[in-house]
């Protein structure tokens, strides 16, 4: 069952509370728009990261807080999904899409913002994507 509305934007104020005010009102209008082709949101907190790109999402289990945004690679509608590693760095991001036979079948690479979800270069967020 999906948060609510309330409860997410609680979350979002909290993690938000103490960043510079230019910051706050980038990741406000970030969280409250559509992602644009070639584009990977990412947001978290402390139960489960989600990402979102205009083709698919993706769900993973988490014990951090964060929100980021990436423009890059255009990803391709897939008929199903399966996997993903999500790799986030201070400013880039790299997303590999695999199906149900463990094949890559599409990959985001970008630049942007991350904010408190950084990853090593060996050890990505693994989750379900759809």
């Amino acid at each position: 069952m999906a948060p609510s509305a309330n409860k997410e934007a609680a979350f979002f104020n909290d993690i938000l509370k103490d960043s510079d005010p230019e910051f706050v009102k980038h990741a406000k209008e970030v969280l409250s728009s559509d992602p644009v082709s070639g584009s990977l949101m990412v947001s978290a907190s402390n139960s489960s990261i989600m990402f979102q790109t205009d083709v698919c999402t993706g769900l993973d289990d988490c014990t951090k807080k964060g929100v980021d945004k990436f423009q890059g690679t255009e990803l391709k509608s897939h008929v199903q999904g399966s996997t993903f590693k999500l790799w986030l760095m201070s400013t880039m991001a790299k997303l590999e899409l695999y199906d149900g036979t463990l094949m890559l079948v599409d990959m985001f690479n970008g630049t942007g913002l991350e904010f408190g979800l950084d990853t090593t270069g060996t050890t990505p967020w693994e989750g379900d994507w759809n």
